[in-house]
């Protein structure tokens, strides 16, 4: 686990957590961005314990990903070859072809421009998806290059009920509601 906050390593430890070291406050200010942070904790583990494959980060505000989920990950990016793979789930019923901007006075258009609307029914669109946060798996090479992902990125998709990315109020319940039908 990677934190800057005493009282969360504590927490962490006493619940099983390994924090080996304790992340920079630069890296830690709600402008820090992802990568930098994969650079640092990649630098110490590989100084403690040599060379390494691949980084996998796990947000704590995915916290409905299973161990299945990650082995599945870790496989994909073994048996492809590929660079990375990244969670995603489909988008449902929030899909792009559905979407619209408010232009000049409040008039109403597709989101792609002017043009036809597009009234087919959910399930007649083709699937799309959206990363939900839960597994960024990436070799080594990429995050040194400074990526997060490589161009040769795989999709793990994953159900709706294990990709709440909880970022506020109605997130946290309905992690609630998954963690409760499961």
């Amino acid at each position: 686990m990677s934190t800057d906050d005493a009282e969360i390593a504590e927490t962490a430890k006493r619940l099983g957590g390994d924090v080996p070291f304790m992340r920079p406050a630069g890296l830690a200010t709600d402008a820090a961005l992802s990568l930098p942070v994969l650079q640092h904790a990649l630098a110490w583990a590989e100084e403690a314990d040599g060379p390494y494959d691949a980084v996998l980060m796990l947000q704590p505000t995915s916290p409905l990903r299973t161990s299945a989920d990650i082995d599945a990950a870790i496989e994909l990016l073994e048996r492809t070859k590929c660079e990375s793979v990244v969670g995603v789930v489909d988008v449902g019923g929030w899909h792009p072809a559905r979407m619209k901007r408010i232009v000049g006075d409040g008039r109403l258009e597709n989101l792609d421009g002017p043009g036809e609307e597009d009234m087919r029914p959910r399930q007649a669109l083709p699937p799309v998806y959206i990363r939900n946060g839960a597994i960024y798996l990436s070799r080594k090479d990429v995050i040194s290059s400074g990526r997060m992902v490589g161009n040769d990125c795989r999709a793990y998709v994953m159900p709706e009920g294990r990709s709440i990315n909880v970022d506020g109020p109605a997130d946290l319940a309905a992690a609630g509601y998954w963690l409760d039908v499961r």
